[in-house]
């Protein structure tokens, strides 16, 4: 584990390099954010690994965590759960890549098959995690402990960089990595009120 922030983590610090062919071509200094660099290869482990350390300690060691999943959230949180020694359950619909349910089988992760559509797998992991107390529903993206993982990364930016950046692109699904950079933002004293830096989700 390491310290981030003042926040005990299991992550560690991902590198900020300077990208000089699209600084090119867009006339102005861009930067790349190595996600791909966590665990399981996306920013969703800072956010989810966060969720559930924090379960953990408030909950203990008989915490059961289970999840809904296209396949990132659900191997970011089978690799927290594996690295603090719980049980996790993934929940996934039909039509998952054969690579997936490898990955997730790789992290020690019990896999449940359920429905046509990420909808119908999280009703049936709400479903399951209603049986059991002991059972806790990780949320893939709609959670202030996953934004505040999330947020982490911009925390990480201040560190790097001398100057407020102008533009942040970010990816957006489902609004979690967007929910962290906004609370990032207002972290380090960059969110001023006049949308700079501006925020642009894709």
């Amino acid at each position: 584990m390491a310290m981030a922030g003042g926040l005990l983590t299991l992550w560690t610090e991902t590198p900020l390099k300077y990208a000089h062919q699209i600084s090119q071509l867009i006339g102005a200094e861009a930067y790349l954010k190595l996600e791909n660099l966590h665990p399981s290869h996306s920013f969703k482990y800072r956010g989810i690994s966060h969720f559930i350390l924090q379960k953990k300690t408030e909950i203990g060691d008989h915490a059961h965590f289970v999840i809904a999943s296209g396949g990132n959230a659900g191997l970011a949180a089978a690799c927290a759960a594996r690295r603090l020694k719980s049980r996790c359950t993934v929940y996934i619909p039909e039509g998952v890549a054969p690579s997936t349910l490898q990955l997730l089988k790789s992290e020690e992760a019990e896999v449940v098959v359920a429905g046509a559509f990420y909808a119908a797998a999280l009703a049936a992991a709400k479903e399951f995690v209603d049986a059991e107390p002991d059972r806790v529903m990780v949320p893939a993206y709609d959670d202030p402990l996953v934004w505040e993982g999330h947020s982490s990364m911009i925390r990480e930016i201040d560190d790097e960089i001398s100057k407020k950046p102008s533009a942040i692109f970010c990816s957006v699904g489902g609004g979690g990595l967007l929910g962290g950079v906004l609370q990032g933002c207002k972290a380090v004293g960059w969110e001023d009120g006049k949308l700079d830096p501006a925020l642009f989700a894709i």
